[in-house]
């Protein structure tokens, strides 16, 4: 299920995505040479990038599901 590509000229390659059940929300998981970052969205337009450089690949992930969840 895990797919692997670049995007942009950011250098960001993308991991995974996240969906909310009323499909409003989603959540992308990406990795750079600085490491991971996620990117919140609503109607598929970001609203926030979040870097999570310091972290671990779960909890970029964790973060995802609490954005969908509305928990932030």
């Amino acid at each position: 299920m895990e797919e692997m590509r670049n995007v942009g000229s950011d250098g960001r390659t993308f991991l995974s995505e996240f969906f909310g059940r009323d499909n409003k929300r989603s959540a992308c998981v990406y990795t750079g040479w600085q490491g991971y970052s996620v990117d919140f969205l609503i109607d598929g337009k970001v609203v926030e990038r979040r870097n999570v450089w310091e972290h671990t690949r779960q909890y970029a992930e964790d973060a995802c599901e609490n954005w969908i969840m509305e928990i932030i």
